[in-house]
């Protein structure tokens, strides 16, 4: 059996340029997915990434939520867990109500500020500036 694929009824000339949003833009975001895991000093952490809910040509981008722990110092972790309460507020999560499955997340909509970084791969990519909560 073969294995191909048929991309002839494209036009490569057509297909839309990736873009991002300016620095200071505010974006209603979709979670598409996250992840948990542990980082290189083994510190955990949450990696939520975004899509533009209204745009399918901005490229997705992420942001880097570590969680509190013991090894942490008292202001480390509130620092760490300020940003997971404007995370979970901005998207009506729950983080905080006991048991949160990461998966439950995809597809959760709220709003952000983004800036402008860097993606792994040094070309410019949108970064999460700061989490929009709703004054309701």
């Amino acid at each position: 059996m073969s294995d191909y694929i048929d991309l002839s009824s494209y036009d490569p000339n057509d297909i839309p340029e990736g873009k991002i949003h300016p620095e200071g833009t505010e974006v209603n975001a979709r979670i598409s997915h996250m992840i948990k895991d542990k980082d290189k000093n083994n510190t955990p952490y949450l990696m939520p990434w975004f899509e533009d809910a209204s745009d399918p040509n901005v490229e997705d981008w992420s942001d880097y939520l570590p969680l509190p722990e013991a090894e942490a110092s008292e202001k480390e972790n509130g620092k760490r867990l300020r940003k997971l309460k404007a995370f979970d507020e901005s998207f009506g999560l729950g983080i905080f109500n006991g048991q949160f499955k990461v998966e439950d997340a995809k597809g959760a909509v709220g709003w952000m500020i983004v800036g402008i970084g860097k993606d792994q791969d040094g070309n410019p990519n949108n970064k999460v500036k700061k989490y929009v909560v709703s004054a309701a």
